[in-house]
């Protein structure tokens, strides 16, 4: 190794030693201030429409009913002196599908997991813009009750992309309405593919793993979501309505997997502090939410 490999590996040593130290010297200093950065947490349901079509498993696209459930938590990030929300996002989907002459079906389940980190920018318009990164993964599988041979096929995925927001609160006499749009599009990762007639048996009864994992970029996947949602307070909570599609793509071995996803969704977000904050909420200096 040259001096440059030492001198990066002594780097990458000291952040995993000490990075851990300093982010909790930031957030002691920000506590010190005594602003409260509340979380702002959803719960939704899903129904609409999925089409799925997966050359491993048929030449037929399969079109029908998709179901989820997705949980989401905002909040204020300890550092970056307000600048900064973080965002983790769950989310489940079911979909039963079938083919045009109706003879055949499909049955898929997702789960997906993204992480994000975003500037805010807050317009004198009322205007809130968040922009940042993402991290994600996903993992699901997609079963078709035809096949006798290969009736199943894996997907699993994890990549970095971009995401961003846009956040507006619309008053009418006094009562908030917020809405809100938001995307997130990787650009870069690594995705599960088998190969061109592969089985499943060769892979993990023989042993046979050579190119099942690739990397991935928009020469071979696309994986785009875009959201659209609106909040109606109730309460102490609001009830969220919404609309989100999905585009997932791939092209690899001379296979070609694409699922289209296009869902209304509704469900309950509330805004709260959390245990080890609520000691400042009476003597804070403010309250910075990463939402409304």
């Amino acid at each position: 190794m040259g001096i440059r490999q030492y001198r990066s590996m002594f780097i990458l040593m000291m952040f995993f030693l000490f990075g851990k130290n300093i982010i909790q010297a930031v957030e002691r200093d920000n506590d010190s201030v005594k602003v409260v950065r509340p979380v702002v947490a959803s719960t939704y349901f899903s129904v609409g429409n999925n089409q799925v079509y997966d050359t491993y498993l048929s030449i037929n696209r399969y079109s029908g009913l998709d179901v989820g459930i997705g949980h989401e938590r905002m909040r204020v990030a300890p550092f970056g002196v307000g600048r900064l929300a973080a965002r983790h996002l769950f989310e489940v989907d079911f979909s039963t599908t079938r083919n045009r002459p109706g003879n055949g079906m499909m049955i898929t389940g997702m789960f997906d997991y993204s992480f994000g980190l975003y500037r805010i920018f807050r317009l004198p318009c009322k205007l809130k813009l968040l922009g940042g990164g993402e991290l994600s993964t996903n993992v699901g599988g997609i079963y078709n009750l035809r096949n006798s041979n290969n009736p199943a096929a894996a997907k699993a995925s994890v990549n970095a992309g971009v995401s961003g927001m846009a956040i507006y609160t619309w008053r009418v006499s006094g009562y908030p309405i917020t809405f809100r749009y938001s995307m997130s599009l990787p650009f870069i990762g690594t995705f599960f593919c088998p190969g061109y007639g592969q089985t499943y048996y060769e892979m993990f009864s023989l042993g046979n793993t050579k190119g099942i994992v690739h990397f991935g970029s928009f020469h071979n996947q696309f994986d785009m979501s875009n959201m659209f949602t609106v909040d109606f307070p109730v309460g102490r909570s609001a009830v969220r309505i919404g609309y989100k599609n999905r585009l997932r793509s791939m092209h690899q071995n001379h296979l070609v997997y694409k699922m289209y996803t296009h869902v209304f969704t509704v469900g309950i977000a509330t805004e709260f502090v959390t245990r080890s904050q609520r000691r400042k909420v009476m003597s804070a200096a403010s309250s910075i939410s990463a939402f409304y």
